[in-house]
């Protein structure tokens, strides 16, 4: 329906037609796909207003903002089918030249109502129910003969009391020692299998930390330096950093120093372990560096990328690199190819923008963006296989848990662990007083890290925080525990400071040390 400027001018409002609408519901799902005051938002609304203004001067970037917001049901899926007052929902997005969108419906977690068979029985049924009900006996007994079960089992001690009841069904006392006998095994197996025992995450629960907990400030060891450009964990249980000192840049490995010469700002590091080499981003090539004595190994082109802001790690042998909302990845043989341009083995181009941590887990990747609420789960063919919900902030750190399960640290001061099989939170760890920047786990302990300089040790079996540790003014980059020595190691950087503007919106809170630091600590 379209209104006259009279009347548009008069009563206030607008009707826009159906090619605007058609554009304004497509683009109000992405608009609500952002945080809000970020600038991604402002992006879609001005994208909005280019499309429309030229056709109708109604549409500027208010108009498009009070549209998008008293219409953001559209976004959620709550807008009425039979509803006239409604807006009509678009079946399909619309083509504009250049622009190609693929919408994928993340996995849902399976409801137990999904599993409950259906009450409704006709007569056959009842009468087939009923034959199977007066013939228990000889069944049992023909079952128990067809299919025999493992002796030492539960399933053999189950067959074993059904042929006794089947003999005697109507008997009461029978009937209670064959209880008992089944509760016994239940329980001695319970008792002798370990599997049994391993660990199930309880679904949503939280952890919270006490206020009075208490701090640890002294630790064991204390290395400073002028500058600690990034950082990564080597086989889980220490560290690499490069660091700057006495005016050049270092590789910081072992409470060892070795220089290392850099034209450019380092972005990124990695370590491959298959091969004891650890992996360096810097400018436009990823170079190579044996642990072993430090030489220069094989050097990687990787043409425009020329991000300050990247992530690496290395899975399955395969070295992936992520900036921008680039993700690319090379094969062990295409690791060692000497190429003066790039070459890649595999590359997907994400809708996420300005990723910045990355991890893995089973057969996927994950990666996040400060910018989303969501981390996104990638599979090997390369699409987005999940995108589970729970945080009200940016994610700034992942870190893997297990086969099934993943860390994500967020914005919003708190930790989650999530299960990729459900896509859903399993775990919400609370507690910090600032931005979560650096999460890890070994076994059933997981590490956070944040702006309010503060490293709390969580054991999610027992479902409580063990420790906590104070690092000082700077946030930790990397967190890594050795197991051998019972240690938690900790690299605060200057450069993980600045990667968030809005780290003073928490208050001040009293630190102990100002500098760029590797600090170790016991974990007792």
């Amino acid at each position: 329906m379209s209104v006259n400027p009279e009347d548009e001018s008069r009563d206030g409002r607008y009707f826009p037609n159906e090619g605007e609408i058609s554009v304004l519901s497509h683009y109000v799902k992405i608009y609500f796909s952002h945080p809000e005051r970020s600038d991604k938002r402002s992006q879609v609304v001005q994208e909005v207003v280019s499309k429309l203004s030229t056709s109708n001067t109604h549409w500027n970037s208010r108009n498009v903002r009070l549209w998008f917001n008293n219409n953001k049901r559209i976004a959620f899926g709550t807008m009425g089918s039979n509803s006239t007052n409604e807006i009509e929902q678009q079946t399909s997005p619309p083509q504009f030249p250049g622009i190609t969108i693929k919408r994928i419906s993340p996995n849902r977690s399976i409801s137990m109502m999904c599993l409950v068979p259906s009450l409704e029985h006709n007569q056959t049924q009842i009468d087939k129910l009923g034959k199977r009900t007066n013939s228990f006996g000889n069944n049992m007994i023909s079952v128990s003969k067809n299919h025999k079960a493992k002796e030492n089992t539960i399933a053999y001690q189950l067959s074993y009391e059904k042929q006794c009841l089947s003999q005697d069904l109507y008997s009461s006392e029978k009937t209670n020692q064959s209880i008992q006998r089944i509760s016994d095994a239940i329980v001695n197996n319970y008792k002798s299998q370990t599997d049994y025992l391993n660990f199930s995450i309880n679904r949503s629960s939280s952890i919270v930390i006490p206020q009075d907990f208490p701090y640890f400030y002294e630790p064991l060891n204390h290395s400073e330096f002028d500058l600690i450009e990034t950082s990564c964990s080597v086989d889980g249980s220490t560290p690499a950093a490069i660091v700057f000192a006495n005016g050049t840049s270092a590789l910081w490995l072992d409470n060892k120093v070795s220089p290392m010469r850099f034209s450019y700002p380092v972005s990124s590091i990695a370590y491959d372990k298959a091969q004891n080499l650890i992996w360096i981003h810097s400018f436009c090539s990823i170079n190579s560096f044996s642990l072993n004595d430090n030489s220069f190994i094989h050097s990687l082109t990787i043409g425009s990328f020329r991000s300050q802001n990247s992530v690496m790690m290395f899975h399955n042998d395969f070295l992936y690199f992520a900036s921008g909302s680039t993700i690319i990845c090379w094969s062990p043989e295409d690791l060692h190819e000497a190429s003066d341009s790039l070459h890649f083995t595999r590359g997907v181009s994400t809708l996420l923008s300005g990723i910045s941590s990355i991890t893995s887990v089973s057969d996927v990747i994950v990666f996040a963006s400060t910018e989303h609420y969501v981390p996104h789960v990638l599979s090997q063919n390369g699409s987005i296989v999940s995108r589970p919900m729970g945080h009200s902030g940016g994610v700034t750190s992942l870190g893997s848990f297990d086969e099934n399960c993943f860390i994500s640290g967020s914005q919003d001061q708190t930790a989650r662990l999530w299960d990729i099989r459900y896509s859903s939170s399993s775990m919400n760890l609370i507690g910090h007083k600032g931005i979560i920047t650096s999460v890890n786990s070994y076994k059933d302990l997981v590490f956070t890290g944040g702006t309010d300089g503060i490293v709390n040790v969580w054991d999610v079996r027992q479902q409580m925080v063990l420790k906590s540790f104070k690092t000082g003014l700077l946030p930790p980059q990397t967190i890594t525990f050795n197991e051998k020595t019972n240690e938690i190691c900790i690299v605060t950087s200057q450069n993980t400071y600045d990667t968030f503007s809005d780290l003073e919106k928490y208050g001040e809170t009293e630190h102990t040390n100002h500098y760029n630091s590797i600090l170790t600590f016991r974990v007792d």
